[in-house]
């Protein structure tokens, strides 16, 4: 359990980070529009429906208002990688000079590789985009789609 509360808080440390936010704010997006379209914009250029259902947790008319809103402003996809790199830069920011990321990265790579991923929507679809080269940003990026696995599992079971 202590590793999923880990993975959980670590791999979302940087959905809300005003670094984060003011990114949002300058692409016209804001916190929570960021939020919505950075997570779900792994999924391209969908409904707000589909994007409701790999959420699940959430109101769906609450998404389906800030996914078509967000989408108004940025392609899907674009907003994605833009969000993504949001954790990468947390990562450089807080993880440089931590011993072990390497073997960190390594061990999360494995695990996440050997997922097969059907009935996981925001897992496969953040599993899917580049890891960076640099362990600090690559050791981010590797808990944020453990974290989506955590998730996306954790709704399937629901379901």
């Amino acid at each position: 359990m202590r590793a999923t509360d880990q993975i959980a808080h670590l791999g979302a440390a940087f959905y809300f980070t005003p670094e984060t936010v003011e990114v949002g704010k300058a692409h016209g997006l804001g916190g929570l529009r960021f939020y919505i379209i950075g997570r779900g914009g792994v999924l391209g250029d969908v409904d707000a429906d589909v994007v409701r259902a790999a959420f699940g947790y959430f109101q769906p008319e609450m998404v389906r208002k800030l996914w078509e809103s967000s989408v108004a402003i940025m392609p899907p996809r674009e907003a994605a990688r833009l969000y993504i790199s949001c954790a990468h830069e947390l990562g450089r920011r807080k993880l440089a000079g931590v011993d072990g990321l390497g073997a960190f990265v390594d061990a999360a790579t494995t695990v996440i590789g050997s997922v097969e991923g059907t009935s996981l929507p925001l897992f496969a679809g953040v599993r899917a985009e580049p890891v960076p080269d640099d362990a600090p940003a690559a050791a981010m990026h590797q808990v944020m789609v453990l974290r989506e696995l955590r998730g996306s599992v954790h709704l399937l079971a629901l379901t």
